[in-house]
């Protein structure tokens, strides 16, 4: 069995955590997830409605702030928080 202590650890340092509040349904989870994907760097988004949560994961070599995040957003009527 292969050592799959990397599996369990923490998320990288280039994850981007946001708090939306505007968050209420799979379609507004959906919307947001949609734009920023649209983002230039983004590898994966997690969308968590309950806890109106939002998980962004970026590529290491991308230079993209929370600030950059919450502004893809701002299109789509959803405003985030860091």
């Amino acid at each position: 069995m292969t050592n799959m202590k990397w599996f369990f650890q923490k998320q990288p340092a280039n994850d981007i955590a946001l708090k939306c509040d505007d968050l209420h349904c799979q379609m507004c989870a959906d919307t947001v997830k949609q734009a920023l994907q649209k983002v230039n760097g983004v590898v994966r988004v997690k969308v968590n409605v309950g806890k109106k949560e939002i998980a962004v994961s970026i590529d290491e070599k991308a230079n993209i702030t929370s600030d950059m995040l919450i502004n893809a957003l701002k299109p789509t009527g959803y405003i985030a928080t860091t």
